[in-house]
C-alpha cells in the first residue's frame, strides 16, 4: 500500500470495483460527515426515538466504538472498519443502509467513507 493513500473496494451489480482515494483529500467534516448526516443520522444519530441498534454515528464516541468485538471505523484502515464491511455487504440482511432505505449510499459516497 501507497504511503497516504487507501484502497476501496465494494461489490456492485456482482461486479468488484475498486478505486484509489488519497487520505490527504478527504476531510472528516468537509467530505465524511455530509454522507453519514444524509445516508445514516436518521437511524444512528441523535434521534433517541429512531435510533436503531443504539448505535450513534453522530459522535465520535460512537464512530470509533466497539460492536460485538468489531470496531465501527478504524482510521486509516477500511478493511477493519465495520462501517465499511456493512456499507458494501452484499448480504442484504446486513448491508447498510438497508436495501429499503429511503437514501442509499452511493459509489463515490462509499468511495469517500
Amino acid at each position: 500500500m501507497l504511503h497516504g493513500h487507501f484502497h476501496i473496494c465494494w461489490v456492485s451489480a456482482h461486479l468488484l470495483v475498486c478505486m484509489t482515494a488519497s487520505a490527504e483529500d478527504v476531510k472528516f467534516q468537509r467530505d465524511v460527515r455530509p454522507i453519514l448526516s444524509d445516508a445514516c443520522f436518521q437511524c444512528h444519530g441523535a434521534g433517541e426515538s429512531n435510533r436503531q441498534a443504539d448505535l450513534r454515528l453522530d459522535r465520535r464516541a460512537g464512530l470509533f466504538s466497539k460492536r460485538d468485538g468489531r470496531t465501527i471505523v478504524v482510521p486509516g484502515q477500511p478493511q477493519a472498519s465495520e462501517l465499511i464491511r456493512r456499507i458494501t455487504s452484499t448480504d442484504l440482511e446486513s448491508r447498510m443502509p438497508p436495501h429499503d432505505a429511503e437514501r442509499p449510499l452511493r459509489p463515490r459516497e462509499i468511495q469517500i467513507l
